[in-house]
């Protein structure tokens, strides 16, 4: 009868599939002159590759003309002149990038190696079959371009690349190999890396409230398009070609954390994106605030700035506004994000799930910004778990007591990293308000599932529920919790407990598995103790189960305990499985 109630689920968040050789990291586009673009293979199988008489061709819209330049790699085809070793890497390209196994020339020069624009870039094997392929800035295509037919992994990376001379970026796989065969998801901006490995470290939880260093100083562990984040301090005010001391444009009040704050812009105009370089992640959450203008904007004068996560985003923050189709809309942002775009006539806030980028995005939320209202230091927060996002506008920041809640399911849980960016047509400096944050914390969502938010009533399957408690909830009591009813808003308790949530509904499944925690395998450390990291993993092993339960959806959620066995007022998020044939 128990299992009955208890049908969890194992989907995993994407297939690493594909060619054993892939494209791992591609940079075609640098400041001025193009003189450091690469191609990098690498061999994410258990065998060594013979590459050799391979070619990585290009082509553009013309329909089924190779009409780009070709590089063809040296040796006879089944020479084993040039070979892969298993997890090994090849880099074609400029002899300016480091780790360049062949020098690639066109014409005279190792420069303008691909095409900046529209393009696809295969690598095709002896036998003239595509081994993989990557289509890059989709956005300046038809909504249909006319590729050859194979050439198009899924969809194309819509926004564009335009990398700085001083921090190289690449579009690259998120992990070297990984390949869901859509290229849009595959890929994301980060530091080039020709002949190392993509695979960055996870600098998770991270917390700043940017108070610890003096003015100016350089924000770290951000890769950045133009020009790196800043610490300002909100009060003082100055425009950098005047006063290189002072990236704060305008003076504002300090937040409600106080002191100093995070700007992220490029004074020289137009656009500029960061990224968190740490390890993707598809279940994510950051939470600070942000500064949203008090003062309308002039004339013709536009921006926008926008804060996202389980994505990317591309060199120049390019508009996503609603509506805008094809070539009218270079956004190349993916994954969910918050986005807040001003004209003269007023501001508005979208929460946004961007799907593949440019025209695929869904509005989820529009938020009207009214002076004096809801504009100035202003709470946002963010959180992905699974396929559910949670996000919320105004209240406290790491409260989840208070402000305006959202949520919705996405189609396609996705990975990346945090990133955020800013873009603006403003005649004077002076009257720009660039992305502004204070108190900014990113960590992995409290609970999840390692992505997976259904299980087969056919094959069952273990479901470990991770517990991210970070460094207040080190050696924390906790229990974790379960509900067949709901997961939103949940209980909130009374003052005495410290205004803690119970992050899903009590019904007779919560109180089942509390009489049978760390007893049933269903129940496996339900109750335990957070680690010296704040981590906990609890683990329910379901059965095969009849097919009368499938559309059955469960709620898992956990609350940890402070001194005197009271609840110490934090609460993960919900997470909702979903039984499937």
């Amino acid at each position: 009868m128990k299992s009955l109630k208890f049908l969890l689920g194992v989907a995993t968040l994407c297939a690493v599939s594909g060619a054993q050789v892939v494209i791992n990291e591609i940079q075609y586009d640098d400041a001025g002159t193009d003189d450091r673009e690469f191609v990098e293979l690498y061999n994410a199988g258990t065998t060594a590759v013979d590459i050799s008489g391979w070619i990585l061709r290009s082509w553009d819209l013309t329909p089924g003309t190779d009409n780009n330049p070709d590089y063809t790699i040296p040796g006879a085809v089944g020479s084993a002149t040039t070979v892969i070793a298993p997890g090994g890497y090849y880099v074609m390209g400029s002899p300016l990038m480091p780790n360049v196994n062949q020098v690639l020339v066109n014409g005279t020069a190792s420069t303008n190696l691909f095409e900046n624009d529209i393009e696809t870039t295969a690598l095709v094997d002896g036998t003239n079959s595509i081994v993989d392929s990557v289509t890059y800035e989709g956005s300046k295509a038809p909504t249909t371009p006319a590729f050859p037919i194979g050439l198009i992994e899924g969809a194309a990376i819509w926004g564009n690349l335009t990398a700085n001379d001083v921090a190289v970026q690449s579009w690259s796989r998120w992990f070297d190999g990984y390949d869901t065969n859509n290229n849009s998801h595959d890929f994301g901006l980060l530091p080039a890396s020709p002949g190392v490995t993509n695979n960055l470290p996870n600098l998770l939880p991270y917390a700043d409230a940017f108070d610890s260093v003096v003015p100016e100083s350089v924000v770290a562990n951000f890769g950045w398009s133009f020009r790196a984040p800043r610490v300002i301090d909100p009060i003082t005010s100055g425009i950098p070609a005047a006063n290189p001391a002072n990236s704060n444009p305008n003076a504002i009040p300090t937040s409600p954390q106080g002191g100093y704050a995070m700007i992220h812009w490029d004074p020289a105009g137009g656009g500029n994106t960061a990224m968190w370089n740490s390890m993707p992640k598809s279940d994510i959450t950051f939470d600070c605030w942000v500064y949203i203008r008090t003062v309308a904007l002039v004339g013709a004068d536009t921006e926008q700035w926008s804060m996202g996560v389980r994505g990317t985003t591309e060199t120049f923050n390019n508009y996503t506004i609603p509506g805008l189709t094809g070539l009218n809309n270079a956004a190349g942002m993916t994954g969910v994000n918050w986005t807040y775009y001003a004209t003269s006539t007023g501001g508005t806030l979208s929460l946004l799930d961007e799907g593949n980028g440019g025209d695929t995005e869904i509005v989820l939320a529009s938020i009207p910004i009214v002076p004096g209202v809801n504009d100035g230091w202003q709470r946002l927060r963010l959180q992905t778990s699974g396929n559910r996002i949670d996000a919320y506008f105004g209240g406290t920041v790491g409260s989840v007591l208070d402000g305006t809640r959202y949520q919705f399911t996405s189609a396609t849980p996705t990975i990346g990293t945090f990133y955020m960016g800013y873009r603006e047509f403003i005649v004077a400096n002076a009257n720009c308000r660039p992305l502004t944050i204070d108190d900014f914390r990113l960590y992995e969502s409290p609970l999840n599932t390692g992505g997976v938010d259904t299980i087969s009533a056919a094959v069952g399957a273990n479901l470990n529920l991770n517990m991210v408690g970070g460094p207040t909830n080190i050696g924390a009591p906790y229990i974790m919790l379960v509900s067949g009813t709901g997961g939103s808003p949940g209980l909130v308790l009374d003052p005495s407990q410290n205004n803690a949530v119970i992050p899903v509904y009590i019904d007779s499944i919560t109180f089942l598995g509390l009489q049978d925690a760390n007893i049933s395998p269903l129940f496996q450390n339900f109750i335990g103790i957070l680690d010296a990291q704040g981590l906990g993993t609890a683990v329910s092993s379901i059965p095969a189960l009849p097919p009368s339960l499938v559309g059955l959806n469960l709620w898992f959620g956990y609350v940890t305990f402070g001194a005197g066995s009271t609840l110490s007022g934090y609460s993960s998020n919900a997470v909702q499985v979903t039984i499937v044939p």
